[in-house]
């Protein structure tokens, strides 16, 4: 099975948000892109296509899916009727690492640290 290694941190930093608790010291120490290039980007204003896709990057980063696990997810929300936005929401919040909705609750309520921790515990 296919698993994305890029550390934790270096995914933070590229998406600018801490998506574990060990990246917050990352960010406020380095707030700038990881890699050769990352204290030079950001001259020029993003296009609204350059938007989108970090958001969608940050999605697929927060749950840990690939690509292909999260198209898979946008397709079966774009088949039921309604905002297909919160539809992929609620469908991840099912589909992610654990399906206990008490466990996914518990992460939102800021009583777990990150989504792995919440897969160890239960």
């Amino acid at each position: 099975m296919a698993r994305d290694l890029v550390s934790i941190v270096k995914r933070s930093r590229r998406e600018k948000v801490a998506l574990h608790p060990k990246a917050v010291k990352a960010l406020t120490k380095r707030a700038y892109g990881p890699g050769q290039h990352g204290q030079t980007q950001g001259r020029s204003k993003p296009s609204q296509y350059a938007i989108q896709l970090r958001e969608k990057q940050k999605v697929k980063r927060m749950y840990g899916l690939l690509e292909k696990q999260f198209r898979r997810v946008v397709t079966a929300a774009e088949r039921k009727t309604g905002v297909t936005g919160d539809i992929i929401l609620q469908l991840l919040e099912l589909v992610s690492i654990t399906p206990s909705t008490v466990s996914v609750l518990r992460h939102h309520a800021g009583l777990l640290a990150s989504w792995s921790l919440m897969a160890t515990l239960c």
